[in-house]
């Protein structure tokens, strides 16, 4: 069974001992990560409630929370600032398909670290995320790490339309949307600590007939009008070869 949650109840522990979190510099680079920014006073009460808000968001099992419980022991006095403390809560943000407004912080850090290339801003990501201590505590929480920084924003329905396209037919310019979605999604998706299924993309009809991909809560009008789309281009076939 999926181990869902597993990291937003890390980081909700971790909150609840005494995570602080500081927002972004408005003057940040968006070149990779920087700890320069610290929180300096941060009221008690907004933690714990932040913390509820974060923790409410989940259900964690008991092997879970043994687990939690293991990943988070002895740092009752220690205390997560700046981008330390980001990184932590955007592995848990960006492993649930349900973010609170308590991950627009976090999320905004992660998402502005674009550099020149993909492959850099990937790299860039991922050490970002690495800066949280529960990062490398279990191969578990490695690969998920792993699957975040090459996943996270780049598993959309609009990046995959974009991404998958494929040209063919020389200089008529002729192309297709492919309807294989890539391995590092897959490894996104399906990976035991991330409960984003249900914020999956779906593909609408066939790569040869115009297909393309779309959100979850666009499929189900998306799909329809592609088969009504069908339909009319049949009887459009039929009146053609009835003459």
């Amino acid at each position: 069974m999926k181990h869902t949650y597993l990291a937003s109840a890390i980081l909700a522990s971790a909150l609840s001992v005494g995570l602080l979190v500081a927002a972004p510099s408005a003057n940040a680079q968006s070149t990779g990560p920087d700890s320069s920014t610290l929180l300096n006073d941060y009221d008690e009460t907004q933690r714990d409630q932040r913390a509820s808000q974060l923790q409410s968001s989940s259900t964690v099992s008991s092997d879970m929370q043994s687990q939690v419980d293991q990943l988070t022991k002895g740092q009752t006095s220690n205390m997560l600032t700046g981008d330390t403390g980001l990184a932590c809560e955007a592995i848990i943000c960006l492993s649930s398909g349900t973010r609170p407004g308590e991950c627009a912080a976090s999320l905004a850090r992660y998402f502005s670290i674009n550099l020149s290339k993909p492959w850099k801003t990937i790299q860039a990501r991922l050490n970002f995320l690495q800066l949280c201590p529960s990062s490398n505590e279990t191969p578990q929480m490695g690969t998920l790490v792993n699957a975040i920084a090459h996943g996270a924003g780049r598993c959309d329905a609009a990046t995959l339309t974009a991404t998958l396209r494929v040209w063919w037919g020389g200089d008529s310019g002729e192309s297709y949307i492919s309807n294989q979605m890539p391995d590092y999604c897959a490894a996104y998706v399906n990976h035991e600590y991330t409960d984003i299924d249900a914020n999956e993309p779906k593909y609408v009809g066939t790569p040869e007939t115009g297909g393309y991909w779309v959100e979850p809560a666009e499929y189900a009008a998306a799909q329809a009008a592609y088969e009504a789309r069908m339909e009319e281009l049949q009887r459009q076939r039929e009146y053609v070869g009835g003459w």
